[in-house]
């Protein structure tokens, strides 16, 4: 069944929403700032929820090859502050087994002086090359509440451990390696990252976008929707914001009067 879609009007401001694939509405604000107006609105009434980063956001991801596996991401880190940069992450590469590669991802703010790092050719005494990451070409995985198309860092959804699928990070998960896993996605005998999972996509993305002649975001969407559903979806047809966010309420717990916090941070027109 086609999930359902409707354009909200809350003081002049035009919102569309529609049923997500889980549980749960999609809001699509028209701008940045009504974007910013209703994270704020969740983050201060901590309801759970995820996003997307705003392309003006979205941080730099470059790969820095050659890099020695005896090399800690410590001392990378303090070496491109010398330089002056400012690395948000640095995350050494590993092959299977947690064997080190030669290969460094660092994440830098979006700003002119980031750039300059792809035209470095040596770090601490290495020759290396110094590359933009490029994207993978499979669904991205939510390390904290274990759902596809999103990352951690923009969900405050309450956690699923990847292991045995309760409700802590699973860094902190007590279970040993010889204990039974258990996925948060389909309740089966398996990590939620694995492929066999019926949650999980099946197939390279732009493989499919290049046989069915459509736009690798479609095929993403429609990959994730060919998962079965849990829960049943909020029906937001016809509806306020007001309503959309009373019938999330039923989904994720107590929320505010969606009505009084709307209007204080759309204030009406004229």
């Amino acid at each position: 069944m086609a999930r359902r879609k409707s354009q909200v009007y809350f003081f002049g401001h035009q919102i569309r929403t529609r049923d997500a694939v889980d549980a749960g509405i999609r809001i699509f604000p028209k701008s940045e700032d009504d974007y910013r107006r209703i994270i704020r609105l969740f983050r201060e009434e901590e309801v759970p929820h995820h996003t997307f980063p705003l392309p003006s956001e979205r941080n730099i991801h470059a790969v820095i090859r050659g890099v020695h596996a005896t090399l800690s991401e410590i001392e990378i880190k303090e070496e491109l502050q010398q330089r002056g940069y400012s690395p948000l992450h640095i995350i050494r590469l590993k092959r299977g087994g947690g064997v080190p590669m030669p290969l460094v991802v660092v994440i830098l703010p979006k700003i002119e002086k980031s750039q300059q790092l792809f035209n470095e050719h040596e770090l601490l005494g290495l020759a290396i090359r110094v590359e933009v990451q490029k994207n993978s070409r499979l669904i991205g995985q939510c390390h904290r509440c274990q759902k596809y198309e999103h990352a951690q860092s923009y969900c405050t959804v309450p956690p699923k451990c990847l292991k045995c699928a309760y409700d802590h990070m699973t860094h902190l998960c007590p279970q040993t390696e010889q204990e039974e896993r258990k996925c948060a996605s389909c309740g089966g005998g398996h990590p939620a990252n694995s492929r066999t999972c019926r949650f999980a996509p099946k197939k390279n993305l732009q493989v499919i976008a290049q046989r069915r002649n459509v736009s690798y975001a479609d095929a993403a969407r429609d990959a994730t929707r060919a998962a079965p559903s849990v829960g049943s979806s909020a029906n937001t047809q016809n509806m306020d914001l007001a309503t959309a966010l009373r019938s999330l309420q039923q989904i994720i717990g107590p929320l505010i009067s969606a009505t009084q916090a709307l209007q204080a941070i759309f204030p009406a027109n004229g």
